[in-house]
């Protein structure tokens, strides 16, 4: 189970990262559009195609969680959905309560 739910995962993660490549880039796009104060239908038009990469992202997300019921139990896949909320929050919190401060140098 531990191995077919970390492949399953890896999966998911690069198709995340590739969206969220997408997504960074339709960003700046939208900063140039915003700084040029270009046109809305252009502005508009960005907009749908960052909702798009959005709706990707949800759709990817949900076949992933569809996926794990092929080898876990629903109250397992409920489990890992809190725990991952869970530690996505924790983490945010000890960064936010420490800062964005780097470890000093290995010497």
């Amino acid at each position: 189970q531990a191995l077919r739910l970390t492949v399953r995962e890896k999966e998911l993660k690069k198709k995340e990262k590739e969206l969220m490549k997408q997504r960074r880039a339709l960003l700046e796009e939208l900063q140039d559009l915003l700084r040029d104060d270009d046109t809305d239908e252009k502005i508009t038009s960005l907009l749908d195609r960052m909702n798009a990469v959005h709706t990707e992202m949800v759709k990817e997300k949900q076949a992933y969680l569809q996926s794990l019921k092929d080898f876990l139990s629903i109250q397992q896949v409920g489990k890992l959905v809190l725990f991952e909320q869970r530690f996505a929050e924790e983490l945010r919190r000890l960064l936010s309560k420490h800062g964005s401060r780097r470890p000093p140098p290995r010497r």
